[in-house]
């Protein structure tokens, strides 16, 4: 079931292996090494693009978000990202992708993540989301 309004290419989490309401997750992405992004990102060296990296940090934090369901009627937005690659990502991987949720303050949450390939950390994130109003449901 998908808890994020992305789906088909754009959905960088396959699966939420175990979460702590408000405050932990743990997803995986499964990378096959025929991945669209090789094809058409730095074609001589086919690797993950960061941008595409860093979803994936956002949209395990935004899983976690509406699994609570005091979320459900709320769009949650990036605000403000700052992330750091370490290592490239090529080829067939499984992304371990752990956020947490480090404070909710008024409208803004503030999180952060990591992604990891085989126990190393290959990229960090750190993470400020709006929650907003969901136009359709108000």
């Amino acid at each position: 079931k998908n808890l994020i309004k992305i789906s088909g290419k754009l959905l960088m989490i396959d699966e939420i292996k175990s979460y702590k309401i408000g405050k932990k997750v743990h997803a995986e992405k499964k990378l096959s090494k025929n991945e669209w992004f090789y094809k058409i990102h730095l074609t001589n060296r086919p690797i993950m693009p960061g941008i595409l990296q860093s979803e994936a940090m956002q949209q395990s934090i935004v899983s976690l978000l509406y699994l609570d369901k005091k979320y459900k009627l709320f769009d949650i937005l990036i605000f403000n990202s700052k992330n750091t690659f370490f290592s490239e990502i090529n080829g067939k991987h499984t992304l371990k992708i752990i956020s947490n949720i480090l404070e909710i303050k008024n409208k803004f949450i503030k999180a952060n993540s990591v992604i990891k390939v085989k126990n190393k950390i290959i990229a960090k994130g750190e993470f400020i989301f709006i929650i907003v109003k969901n136009k359709k449901i108000s």
